[in-house]
Protein backbone atom coordinates (compact mmCIF):
# COMPACT_ATOMS: atom_id res chain seq x y z
CA UNK A 1 0.00 0.00 0.00
CA UNK A 2 1.30 3.44 -0.92
CA UNK A 3 -0.92 6.49 -0.56
CA UNK A 4 0.37 9.94 -1.40
CA UNK A 5 -0.53 13.12 0.55
CA UNK A 6 -3.06 15.56 -0.86
CA UNK A 7 -3.75 19.25 -0.35
CA UNK A 8 -5.95 20.26 2.61
CA UNK A 9 -7.99 22.83 0.69
CA UNK A 10 -8.42 20.61 -2.36
CA UNK A 11 -9.69 17.73 -0.23
CA UNK A 12 -12.32 20.01 1.36
CA UNK A 13 -13.28 21.40 -2.07
CA UNK A 14 -13.67 17.85 -3.38
CA UNK A 15 -15.85 16.90 -0.39
CA UNK A 16 -18.08 19.92 -1.00
CA UNK A 17 -18.31 19.06 -4.71
CA UNK A 18 -19.33 15.51 -3.84
CA UNK A 19 -22.03 16.76 -1.44
CA UNK A 20 -23.31 19.04 -4.21
CA UNK A 21 -23.30 16.16 -6.71
CA UNK A 22 -20.61 17.85 -8.78
CA UNK A 23 -17.57 16.14 -10.37
CA UNK A 24 -14.21 16.43 -8.63
CA UNK A 25 -10.61 15.32 -9.10
CA UNK A 26 -7.86 15.02 -6.51
CA UNK A 27 -4.13 15.07 -7.23
CA UNK A 28 -1.23 14.70 -4.77
CA UNK A 29 0.51 17.64 -3.12
CA UNK A 30 3.82 17.49 -1.24
CA UNK A 31 5.08 19.71 1.57
CA UNK A 32 8.52 19.93 -0.03
CA UNK A 33 7.04 21.27 -3.29
CA UNK A 34 8.65 20.23 -6.55
CA UNK A 35 6.94 19.44 -9.85
CA UNK A 36 4.35 16.74 -10.45
CA UNK A 37 3.20 14.92 -13.59
CA UNK A 38 0.03 13.06 -12.63
CA UNK A 39 -0.89 11.93 -16.13
CA UNK A 40 -0.82 8.28 -15.03
CA UNK A 41 -2.10 8.75 -11.46
CA UNK A 42 -5.28 6.74 -12.21
CA UNK A 43 -7.10 8.04 -9.14
CA UNK A 44 -4.52 6.67 -6.72
CA UNK A 45 -3.67 3.33 -8.37
CA UNK A 46 -1.16 4.26 -11.05
CA UNK A 47 2.06 6.20 -10.85
CA UNK A 48 3.30 9.78 -10.77
CA UNK A 49 6.54 11.40 -11.86
CA UNK A 50 8.00 14.03 -9.57
CA UNK A 51 10.85 16.41 -10.28
CA UNK A 52 13.02 18.81 -8.38
CA UNK A 53 12.40 22.46 -9.12
CA UNK A 54 15.65 23.65 -10.70
CA UNK A 55 16.50 27.18 -11.77
CA UNK A 56 19.12 28.13 -14.32
CA UNK A 57 20.65 30.96 -12.31
CA UNK A 58 23.68 31.52 -14.51
CA UNK A 59 25.14 30.37 -17.81
CA UNK A 60 26.96 27.63 -15.92
CA UNK A 61 24.99 27.25 -12.66
CA UNK A 62 21.82 25.30 -12.01
CA UNK A 63 20.27 25.67 -8.54
CA UNK A 64 17.98 23.06 -7.01
CA UNK A 65 15.28 24.95 -5.03
CA UNK A 66 12.81 22.16 -4.20
CA UNK A 67 13.20 18.39 -3.93
CA UNK A 68 11.02 15.63 -5.35
CA UNK A 69 8.82 13.78 -2.84
CA UNK A 70 10.78 11.15 -0.90
CA UNK A 71 14.21 12.55 -1.85
CA UNK A 72 16.61 14.21 0.60
CA UNK A 73 19.40 16.64 -0.15
CA UNK A 74 21.93 13.93 0.70
CA UNK A 75 20.41 11.30 -1.59
CA UNK A 76 20.00 13.78 -4.46
CA UNK A 77 23.61 14.95 -4.22
CA UNK A 78 24.79 11.34 -4.07
CA UNK A 79 22.78 10.45 -7.18
CA UNK A 80 24.31 13.41 -9.03
CA UNK A 81 27.80 12.36 -7.96
CA UNK A 82 27.14 8.77 -9.05
CA UNK A 83 25.98 9.95 -12.48
CA UNK A 84 29.15 12.05 -12.85
CA UNK A 85 31.32 9.07 -11.82
CA UNK A 86 29.61 6.87 -14.42
CA UNK A 87 30.31 9.40 -17.15
CA UNK A 88 26.67 10.36 -17.79
CA UNK A 89 27.66 14.05 -17.72
CA UNK A 90 30.33 16.32 -16.27
CA UNK A 91 30.17 18.99 -13.53
CA UNK A 92 32.76 21.45 -12.29
CA UNK A 93 31.39 21.43 -8.73
CA UNK A 94 28.48 20.51 -6.46
CA UNK A 95 27.82 22.89 -3.54
CA UNK A 96 25.13 22.45 -0.89
CA UNK A 97 24.00 25.74 0.70
CA UNK A 98 20.80 24.30 2.18
CA UNK A 99 19.62 25.89 5.44
CA UNK A 100 15.93 26.62 6.01
CA UNK A 101 15.36 26.27 2.28
CA UNK A 102 16.90 23.87 -0.21
CA UNK A 103 19.74 25.36 -2.26
CA UNK A 104 22.07 23.03 -4.14
CA UNK A 105 24.30 24.61 -6.78
CA UNK A 106 25.48 22.50 -9.72
CA UNK A 107 28.16 24.13 -11.84
CA UNK A 108 28.43 22.94 -15.44
CA UNK A 109 31.69 22.44 -17.29
CA UNK A 110 32.78 24.84 -20.02
CA UNK A 111 30.76 24.43 -23.19
CA UNK A 112 27.91 22.50 -21.57
CA UNK A 113 24.48 23.87 -22.48
CA UNK A 114 22.51 24.40 -19.22
CA UNK A 115 19.26 23.26 -20.87
CA UNK A 116 20.89 20.00 -21.91
CA UNK A 117 22.39 19.57 -18.43
CA UNK A 118 18.90 20.04 -16.96
CA UNK A 119 17.58 17.18 -19.10
CA UNK A 120 20.55 15.01 -18.12
CA UNK A 121 19.83 15.65 -14.43
CA UNK A 122 16.21 14.59 -14.87
CA UNK A 123 17.25 11.53 -16.89
CA UNK A 124 20.07 10.14 -14.73
CA UNK A 125 19.61 11.39 -11.15
CA UNK A 126 17.01 11.65 -8.40
CA UNK A 127 16.06 15.07 -9.73
CA UNK A 128 13.24 13.04 -11.27
CA UNK A 129 11.73 9.93 -9.68
CA UNK A 130 8.74 7.80 -10.56
CA UNK A 131 6.44 6.73 -7.70
CA UNK A 132 4.01 3.85 -8.03
CA UNK A 133 0.90 4.19 -5.88
CA UNK A 134 -1.53 1.54 -4.69
CA UNK A 135 -4.54 2.24 -2.48
CA UNK A 136 -4.99 -1.15 -0.83
CA UNK A 137 -7.08 -0.78 2.34
CA UNK A 138 -8.86 -2.87 4.96
CA UNK A 139 -12.64 -2.61 4.76
CA UNK A 140 -14.92 -4.85 6.85
CA UNK A 141 -11.84 -6.87 7.84
CA UNK A 142 -11.07 -7.56 4.17
CA UNK A 143 -8.36 -6.08 1.93
CA UNK A 144 -9.89 -4.03 -0.87
CA UNK A 145 -8.43 -1.83 -3.59
CA UNK A 146 -10.17 1.51 -3.75
CA UNK A 147 -9.60 4.79 -5.54
CA UNK A 148 -8.95 8.21 -4.03
CA UNK A 149 -12.44 9.28 -5.09
CA UNK A 150 -14.06 6.28 -3.41
CA UNK A 151 -12.18 6.89 -0.17
CA UNK A 152 -13.16 10.56 -0.20
CA UNK A 153 -16.84 9.71 -0.78
CA UNK A 154 -16.76 7.16 2.03
CA UNK A 155 -15.12 9.57 4.47
CA UNK A 156 -17.43 12.43 3.50
CA UNK A 157 -20.49 10.29 4.16
CA UNK A 158 -18.89 9.27 7.45
CA UNK A 159 -18.38 12.95 8.35
CA UNK A 160 -21.98 13.68 7.43
CA UNK A 161 -23.22 10.87 9.69
CA UNK A 162 -20.92 11.97 12.52
CA UNK A 163 -22.21 15.55 12.32
CA UNK A 164 -25.77 14.22 12.37
CA UNK A 165 -25.05 12.25 15.54
CA UNK A 166 -23.45 15.33 17.06
CA UNK A 167 -26.53 17.43 16.24
CA UNK A 168 -28.86 14.81 17.72
CA UNK A 169 -26.81 14.77 20.90
CA UNK A 170 -26.82 18.58 21.10
CA UNK A 171 -30.58 18.61 20.49
CA UNK A 172 -31.16 16.08 23.25
CA UNK A 173 -29.06 18.12 25.67
CA UNK A 174 -30.82 21.39 24.75
CA UNK A 175 -34.28 19.86 25.16
CA UNK A 176 -33.35 18.35 28.54
CA UNK A 177 -31.98 21.67 29.70
CA UNK A 178 -35.17 23.46 28.61
CA UNK A 179 -37.19 20.72 30.35
CA UNK A 180 -35.42 21.27 33.68
CA UNK A 181 -35.39 25.07 33.44
CA UNK A 182 -39.13 25.14 32.72
CA UNK A 183 -39.88 22.96 35.78
CA UNK A 184 -37.63 25.18 37.90
CA UNK A 185 -39.52 28.27 36.72
CA UNK A 186 -42.86 26.69 37.64
CA UNK A 187 -41.53 25.30 40.95
CA UNK A 188 -40.17 28.69 42.09
CA UNK A 189 -42.62 30.99 40.33
CA UNK A 190 -45.69 29.19 41.75
CA UNK A 191 -43.90 28.88 45.12
CA UNK A 192 -44.41 25.12 45.26
CA UNK A 193 -41.50 24.99 47.69
CA UNK A 194 -43.68 26.64 50.39
CA UNK A 195 -45.97 23.58 50.42
CA UNK A 196 -43.06 21.46 51.55
CA UNK A 197 -43.23 23.00 55.04
CA UNK A 198 -46.35 20.93 55.81
CA UNK A 199 -44.76 17.64 54.68
CA UNK A 200 -43.74 15.18 57.38
CA UNK A 201 -41.53 12.97 55.20
CA UNK A 202 -39.34 13.02 52.08
CA UNK A 203 -41.73 10.72 50.26
CA UNK A 204 -44.60 13.09 50.96
CA UNK A 205 -42.54 16.02 49.67
CA UNK A 206 -41.85 14.09 46.48
CA UNK A 207 -45.54 13.44 45.99
CA UNK A 208 -46.47 17.09 46.56
CA UNK A 209 -43.96 18.38 44.04
CA UNK A 210 -44.89 15.72 41.49
CA UNK A 211 -48.58 16.51 41.66
CA UNK A 212 -47.82 20.21 41.25
CA UNK A 213 -45.49 19.78 38.26
CA UNK A 214 -47.93 17.48 36.47
CA UNK A 215 -49.98 20.59 35.69
CA UNK A 216 -47.35 21.65 33.10
CA UNK A 217 -46.35 18.19 31.82
CA UNK A 218 -48.20 18.82 28.57
CA UNK A 219 -45.78 21.62 27.59
CA UNK A 220 -42.66 19.71 28.61
CA UNK A 221 -40.67 17.79 25.97
CA UNK A 222 -40.23 14.76 28.26
CA UNK A 223 -42.42 12.99 30.87
CA UNK A 224 -41.84 14.06 34.48
CA UNK A 225 -39.52 11.51 36.07
CA UNK A 226 -38.45 10.79 39.67
CA UNK A 227 -35.00 12.28 38.92
CA UNK A 228 -36.61 15.54 37.83
CA UNK A 229 -38.53 15.84 41.13
CA UNK A 230 -35.42 15.06 43.17
CA UNK A 231 -33.45 17.77 41.34
CA UNK A 232 -36.15 20.31 42.26
CA UNK A 233 -35.97 19.27 45.90
CA UNK A 234 -32.21 19.79 45.92
CA UNK A 235 -32.45 23.44 44.82
CA UNK A 236 -30.68 25.60 47.37
CA UNK A 237 -32.51 28.33 49.24
CA UNK A 238 -29.92 30.80 48.02
CA UNK A 239 -30.78 30.01 44.39
CA UNK A 240 -34.52 30.23 45.11
CA UNK A 241 -34.19 33.54 46.88
CA UNK A 242 -32.19 35.09 44.07
CA UNK A 243 -34.29 33.62 41.27
CA UNK A 244 -35.02 36.11 38.46
CA UNK A 245 -38.10 35.18 36.47
CA UNK A 246 -37.26 37.47 33.53
CA UNK A 247 -33.73 36.09 33.18
CA UNK A 248 -35.10 32.56 33.31
CA UNK A 249 -37.53 33.37 30.53
CA UNK A 250 -34.70 34.77 28.43
CA UNK A 251 -32.73 31.57 28.95
CA UNK A 252 -35.75 29.49 27.91
CA UNK A 253 -36.18 31.61 24.78
CA UNK A 254 -32.52 31.15 23.87
CA UNK A 255 -32.84 27.41 24.33
CA UNK A 256 -35.90 27.42 22.06
CA UNK A 257 -33.91 29.22 19.35
CA UNK A 258 -31.09 26.69 19.76
CA UNK A 259 -33.51 23.78 19.51
CA UNK A 260 -35.11 25.28 16.40
CA UNK A 261 -31.72 25.79 14.77
CA UNK A 262 -30.66 22.23 15.56
CA UNK A 263 -33.88 20.86 14.10
CA UNK A 264 -33.36 22.96 10.96
CA UNK A 265 -29.81 21.65 10.56
CA UNK A 266 -30.98 18.07 10.99
CA UNK A 267 -33.61 18.52 8.27
CA UNK A 268 -30.88 19.54 5.78
CA UNK A 269 -27.81 17.73 7.07
CA UNK A 270 -26.07 18.04 3.68
CA UNK A 271 -26.16 21.83 3.76
CA UNK A 272 -25.00 21.77 7.38
CA UNK A 273 -22.04 19.53 6.42
CA UNK A 274 -21.06 21.89 3.58
CA UNK A 275 -21.22 24.88 5.94
CA UNK A 276 -19.09 22.96 8.46
CA UNK A 277 -16.44 22.26 5.78
CA UNK A 278 -16.49 25.89 4.62
CA UNK A 279 -15.80 27.06 8.18
CA UNK A 280 -12.86 24.69 8.55
CA UNK A 281 -11.39 25.82 5.23
CA UNK A 282 -11.86 29.48 6.18
CA UNK A 283 -10.14 28.92 9.52
CA UNK A 284 -7.17 26.80 8.42
CA UNK A 285 -7.03 27.01 4.60
CA UNK A 286 -4.49 29.83 4.36
CA UNK A 287 -1.95 27.65 6.17
CA UNK A 288 -2.07 24.98 3.46
CA UNK A 289 -1.51 26.44 -0.03
CA UNK A 290 -0.64 24.03 -2.84
CA UNK A 291 3.12 23.60 -2.84
CA UNK A 292 3.63 21.17 -5.71
CA UNK A 293 3.20 22.52 -9.23
CA UNK A 294 1.24 20.25 -11.57
CA UNK A 295 2.88 20.04 -14.98
CA UNK A 296 3.04 17.65 -17.91
CA UNK A 297 6.66 16.56 -18.36
CA UNK A 298 8.23 16.09 -21.75
CA UNK A 299 9.37 12.49 -22.09
CA UNK A 300 13.15 12.40 -21.71
CA UNK A 301 14.64 9.36 -23.41
CA UNK A 302 18.04 8.58 -21.91
CA UNK A 303 19.16 7.48 -25.37
CA UNK A 304 18.55 11.01 -26.65
CA UNK A 305 20.33 12.93 -23.89
CA UNK A 306 23.12 10.49 -23.02
CA UNK A 307 26.61 11.70 -23.88
CA UNK A 308 27.78 10.52 -27.30
CA UNK A 309 31.13 8.73 -27.49
CA UNK A 310 33.27 7.86 -30.48
CA UNK A 311 33.08 4.21 -31.52
CA UNK A 312 35.84 2.93 -33.79
CA UNK A 313 35.75 0.06 -36.28
CA UNK A 314 39.04 -1.48 -37.45
CA UNK A 315 37.89 -3.29 -40.60
CA UNK A 316 41.28 -4.89 -41.22
CA UNK A 317 41.69 -6.44 -37.77
CA UNK A 318 37.95 -6.91 -37.12
CA UNK A 319 37.65 -4.95 -33.84
CA UNK A 320 34.86 -2.59 -32.76
CA UNK A 321 34.52 -0.42 -29.67
CA UNK A 322 35.20 2.72 -27.69
CA UNK A 323 38.86 1.79 -27.17
CA UNK A 324 39.66 0.91 -30.79
CA UNK A 325 42.28 3.48 -31.70
CA UNK A 326 43.44 2.22 -35.11
CA UNK A 327 39.95 2.58 -36.59
CA UNK A 328 39.44 3.34 -40.27
CA UNK A 329 35.72 4.00 -39.66
CA UNK A 330 34.04 5.64 -36.70
CA UNK A 331 30.73 7.08 -35.51
CA UNK A 332 29.24 8.42 -32.30
CA UNK A 333 26.97 6.42 -29.98
CA UNK A 334 25.72 6.56 -26.42
CA UNK A 335 25.95 3.75 -23.89
CA UNK A 336 22.25 3.05 -24.53
CA UNK A 337 22.58 2.46 -28.26
CA UNK A 338 22.76 -1.03 -29.75
CA UNK A 339 24.85 -2.02 -32.74
CA UNK A 340 23.89 -4.27 -35.68
CA UNK A 341 26.82 -6.20 -37.17
CA UNK A 342 26.26 -7.91 -40.54
CA UNK A 343 28.93 -10.19 -42.06
CA UNK A 344 29.68 -11.29 -45.60
CA UNK A 345 28.47 -14.85 -44.95
CA UNK A 346 25.01 -13.58 -43.92
CA UNK A 347 25.47 -13.93 -40.18
CA UNK A 348 24.47 -10.98 -38.02
CA UNK A 349 24.38 -9.92 -34.35
CA UNK A 350 22.90 -7.15 -32.23
CA UNK A 351 25.34 -6.09 -29.51
CA UNK A 352 25.78 -3.32 -26.96
CA UNK A 353 28.38 -0.64 -27.57
CA UNK A 354 31.55 -2.49 -26.47
CA UNK A 355 34.78 -1.23 -25.01
CA UNK A 356 36.60 -3.41 -27.53
CA UNK A 357 35.17 -6.51 -29.20
CA UNK A 358 36.25 -8.75 -32.07
CA UNK A 359 33.38 -8.86 -34.57
CA UNK A 360 35.22 -10.65 -37.37
CA UNK A 361 37.29 -9.57 -40.35
CA UNK A 362 34.40 -10.44 -42.67
CA UNK A 363 32.03 -7.83 -41.19
CA UNK A 364 30.68 -5.64 -44.00
CA UNK A 365 28.26 -3.41 -42.06
CA UNK A 366 28.15 -1.91 -38.56
CA UNK A 367 25.43 0.56 -37.67
CA UNK A 368 23.30 1.80 -34.79
CA UNK A 369 20.13 -0.23 -34.39
CA UNK A 370 17.00 1.47 -35.70
CA UNK A 371 13.96 -0.78 -35.92
CA UNK A 372 12.52 1.49 -38.64
CA UNK A 373 15.49 1.09 -41.01
CA UNK A 374 14.75 -1.06 -44.08
CA UNK A 375 17.68 -3.22 -45.21
CA UNK A 376 18.07 -4.43 -48.81
CA UNK A 377 20.06 -7.61 -49.42
CA UNK A 378 20.99 -9.63 -52.50
CA UNK A 379 22.79 -12.93 -51.81
CA UNK A 380 24.02 -16.05 -53.51
CA UNK A 381 22.07 -19.03 -52.24
CA UNK A 382 25.05 -21.33 -52.77
CA UNK A 383 27.52 -22.64 -55.31
CA UNK A 384 24.91 -22.47 -58.09
CA UNK A 385 25.09 -18.68 -57.83
CA UNK A 386 21.31 -18.37 -57.96
CA UNK A 387 20.49 -15.02 -56.35
CA UNK A 388 17.73 -14.00 -53.96
CA UNK A 389 16.76 -10.53 -52.84
CA UNK A 390 14.85 -9.46 -49.74
CA UNK A 391 13.96 -6.39 -47.71
CA UNK A 392 13.63 -6.55 -43.91
CA UNK A 393 13.88 -4.68 -40.62
CA UNK A 394 15.89 -5.76 -37.56
CA UNK A 395 13.15 -5.79 -34.90
CA UNK A 396 13.25 -8.91 -32.72
CA UNK A 397 16.47 -10.34 -31.35
CA UNK A 398 18.39 -11.55 -28.32
CA UNK A 399 21.48 -9.52 -27.58
CA UNK A 400 24.80 -11.09 -28.63
CA UNK A 401 23.11 -14.13 -30.21
CA UNK A 402 24.30 -14.86 -33.76
CA UNK A 403 21.63 -15.24 -36.44
CA UNK A 404 21.70 -15.93 -40.19
CA UNK A 405 19.99 -13.92 -42.89
CA UNK A 406 19.90 -17.05 -45.08
CA UNK A 407 20.86 -20.74 -44.68
CA UNK A 408 24.59 -21.27 -44.32
CA UNK A 409 25.77 -23.16 -47.42
CA UNK A 410 29.02 -23.43 -49.31
CA UNK A 411 29.26 -20.46 -51.62
CA UNK A 412 26.42 -18.53 -49.97
CA UNK A 413 27.33 -14.89 -49.39
CA UNK A 414 26.01 -11.33 -49.59
CA UNK A 415 26.51 -9.58 -52.93
CA UNK A 416 24.75 -6.32 -52.05
CA UNK A 417 23.68 -4.63 -48.80
CA UNK A 418 22.01 -1.20 -48.56
CA UNK A 419 19.37 0.69 -46.62
CA UNK A 420 16.33 2.70 -47.57
CA UNK A 421 14.41 3.17 -50.80
CA UNK A 422 15.16 4.06 -54.41
CA UNK A 423 17.86 1.38 -54.83
CA UNK A 424 18.33 0.14 -58.43
CA UNK A 425 20.79 -2.64 -59.10
CA UNK A 426 22.53 -3.79 -62.27
CA UNK A 427 22.60 -7.58 -62.25
CA UNK A 428 25.31 -9.22 -64.41
CA UNK A 429 24.74 -12.87 -65.35
CA UNK A 430 27.29 -15.64 -65.71
CA UNK A 431 28.15 -15.79 -69.46
CA UNK A 432 26.73 -18.83 -71.30
CA UNK A 433 26.74 -19.62 -75.04
CA UNK A 434 23.02 -18.95 -75.60
CA UNK A 435 22.45 -16.06 -73.19
CA UNK A 436 20.56 -13.15 -74.81
CA UNK A 437 21.06 -10.52 -72.15
CA UNK A 438 24.19 -10.28 -70.08
CA UNK A 439 22.65 -7.95 -67.49
CA UNK A 440 19.39 -6.48 -66.23
CA UNK A 441 18.06 -3.85 -63.83
CA UNK A 442 16.54 -4.87 -60.50
CA UNK A 443 14.38 -2.33 -58.62
CA UNK A 444 14.28 -2.95 -54.86
CA UNK A 445 11.23 -0.75 -54.27
CA UNK A 446 9.09 -3.33 -56.09
CA UNK A 447 9.97 -5.86 -53.41
CA UNK A 448 7.74 -6.04 -50.32
CA UNK A 449 9.24 -5.84 -46.83
CA UNK A 450 9.14 -9.20 -45.06
CA UNK A 451 10.46 -10.82 -41.90
CA UNK A 452 14.19 -11.04 -41.44
CA UNK A 453 14.17 -14.83 -41.67
CA UNK A 454 12.25 -14.87 -44.97
CA UNK A 455 14.10 -16.46 -47.90
CA UNK A 456 13.26 -13.58 -50.23
CA UNK A 457 12.46 -13.52 -53.95
CA UNK A 458 14.57 -15.09 -56.66
CA UNK A 459 16.29 -12.38 -58.68
CA UNK A 460 16.59 -14.53 -61.83
CA UNK A 461 16.62 -18.14 -62.91
CA UNK A 462 20.08 -17.43 -64.40
CA UNK A 463 23.24 -17.63 -62.37
CA UNK A 464 24.44 -14.21 -61.28
CA UNK A 465 28.04 -13.18 -61.67
CA UNK A 466 27.97 -9.77 -59.95
CA UNK A 467 25.73 -7.02 -58.62
CA UNK A 468 26.34 -3.29 -58.54
CA UNK A 469 24.28 -0.16 -57.99
CA UNK A 470 22.91 1.15 -61.27
CA UNK A 471 24.04 4.70 -61.99
CA UNK A 472 22.00 5.33 -65.15
CA UNK A 473 18.30 4.83 -65.86
CA UNK A 474 17.68 1.75 -67.95
CA UNK A 475 17.20 2.16 -71.73
CA UNK A 476 13.66 1.75 -73.08
CA UNK A 477 14.54 -1.53 -74.80
CA UNK A 478 15.97 -2.91 -71.53
CA UNK A 479 13.36 -4.80 -69.53
CA UNK A 480 13.42 -4.80 -65.70
CA UNK A 481 13.16 -8.16 -63.96
CA UNK A 482 9.70 -8.65 -62.52
CA UNK A 483 9.04 -10.18 -59.13
CA UNK A 484 7.28 -13.58 -59.12
CA UNK A 485 4.18 -12.16 -57.45
CA UNK A 486 3.72 -9.55 -60.21
CA UNK A 487 3.34 -9.86 -63.94
CA UNK A 488 3.03 -7.61 -66.94
CA UNK A 489 2.03 -8.45 -70.51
Amino acid sequence: TRILPHNFNEVIDAQISFLKNKPFKLLPDFLNGGLLDAGQYEDGNGKVRVRARIEITDEKILTVRQLPFGVTTESLIQSVQDAVNKGKFKLSSIDDFTAEKVEIELKATRGMDPEKLLKLLYAFTQCEVSISVNMLLIQSNQPVQLTVSEVLRHNTLGLKDLLKQELLLSLEQARKKWHLRRMEMYFIGEKIYQKLEACDSYEEALEVVKNAVLHIESVLPFPVMQDDIEKLLTLQIKRISRYDLKESQKELDKLKVTISSLNKSLKDITRYTIAYLDKIKEKYGLNYPRRTKIKRFDEIRVQDVAEKQKVGWDRKEGFLGLNVKSANASFFCSAYDKMVVIRKDGSYQVIRVPEKQFIGKNAISVEKLNSETVHNVVYWEGATRVCYAKRFRVEKFILDREYNLFPAKKGAKILHLSQGEGIRLEISFVPTPRIRKSSDIYIFDDLSIKGIQARGNKVSSKSVQSVKVATNIAHPEQESLLLPEKSEN
